[in-house]
């Protein structure tokens, strides 16, 4: 069962504090509360449920606020629930009207909360606050008293597109394997332990029976030779390693999209591919967003394929890279467009930046 909240936006002047004064306007919790839109996400997040009697479901506004106070704060499920207990901005950014020192929720709760917001939902999300934050939102919802009014807060897409240039705008694209926080199969480690607990397994498993069968066979002290020989080497290198366990990368894969400083996460998954296979779908996602397609992509060169390279080519777009034939000759046309290409891999940083930014601050690391 779910009983929707009030979309209307509380005021921090109206929340009531039993110590007296008043929430700062200024608040980092109180301006992140502006924008996000709770409307759109109650809507969806109330669709989840069934009309039946039981006991009513935590608002939308709570749970993913609760979760969003998780990953800012980086703390524990058990954490993040002490915080909102003592912190009145944490209760006004959940939604309620007051401070309460007790605990809105069990921690447990939290588990349930992540498992009905998925990636789709989460996409949508992020798409409206950054169309908000860009001032290029198609669903520019509003949380006053006028919320209803959904004819006047919609943007004509057509209108725009007409008065639009052709090709605006930056599009950088890359592509990361999320590092899951386990041993397999990457640490070399993990070979000589199970291969240690296989060995204790055995000693148990023959210790009745010694003096009267022959303990069988494990070339202990050989396997720990090989294991050490590559072990306390400083850089043991990427074929010794290969031959020793041959690591792979494990975890996720995610694909993005950055504009204007915002990222889009375009694909997620655990299957293998070719990342180079998205650029084409991305650059029409830029399309679909903001009404026209790119001035230029950013990539690296595994982005740079005959598809993608004619594709850009019938649209426009130029890609970066270095153009394909020989070098010109002319020394000047030579230096500007390896002035270009310079610009073009600067550029990029900023992707390589939130792949930093969403392993080591947030949860993205596993």
């Amino acid at each position: 069962m779910y009983r929707k909240a009030s979309p209307n936006q509380l005021t921090f002047d109206n929340f009531y504090l039993p110590f007296g004064g008043h929430l700062r306007s200024d608040n980092r919790w109180v301006v992140l509360a502006d924008q996000v839109p709770w409307q759109q996400i109650e809507e969806a997040y109330g669709e989840l449920f069934s009309d039946d009697n039981d006991c009513p479901a935590k608002s939308a506004r709570m749970a993913l606020g609760a979760l969003l106070i998780k990953e800012r704060l980086g703390t524990s499920d058990r954490e993040t629930v002490e915080q909102i207990c003592e912190n009145p901005y944490l209760q006004y950014f959940l939604g309620l009207m007051e401070y309460h020192d007790e605990v809105p929720f069990d921690h447990s709760m939290l588990t349930h909360f992540r498992k009905r917001f998925d990636k789709e939902m989460l996409a949508d999300i992020n798409e409206s606050i950054v169309g908000r934050a860009m001032g290029n939102s198609k669903d520019n919802d509003s949380d006053s008293d006028n919320c209803n009014d959904n004819d006047n807060n919609n943007i004509d897409a057509d209108t725009n597109d007409k008065q639009r240039p052709s090709n605006q705008g930056k599009l950088i694209a890359d592509a990361t394997c999320t590092p899951a926080d386990i041993a397999y199969p990457t640490d070399l480690s993990l070979v000589n332990e199970a291969r240690e607990k296989s060995e204790e397994i055995i000693d148990a498993m023959h210790e009745p029976f010694m003096g009267v069968r022959k303990k069988p066979r494990t070339y202990r002290q050989k396997a720990r030779k090989a294991y050490l020989t590559v072990a306390k080497q400083k850089k043991p290198g990427a074929k010794k390693i290969r031959k020793a366990i041959g690591p792979v990368e494990f975890g996720a894969k995610v694909s993005i999209s950055l504009v204007g400083g915002f990222s889009f996460v375009e694909r997620i998954g655990w299957d293998a591919y070719n990342e180079s296979c998205d650029l084409i779908e991305q650059i029409e996602q830029y399309r679909k967003r903001f009404g026209f397609y790119p001035e230029s992509v950013h990539v690296d060169k595994i982005y740079r394929t005959k598809d993608n390279r004619r594709f850009c080519k019938k649209h426009g777009i130029r890609l970066s890279g270095p153009p394909l034939g020989r070098p010109t000759t002319d020394a000047d046309l030579l230096k500007a467009q390896r002035k270009i290409q310079y610009q073009d891999e600067v550029d990029r940083i900023a992707v390589e930046g939130k792949f930093g930014q969403g392993k080591r601050r947030f949860s993205l690391a596993g």
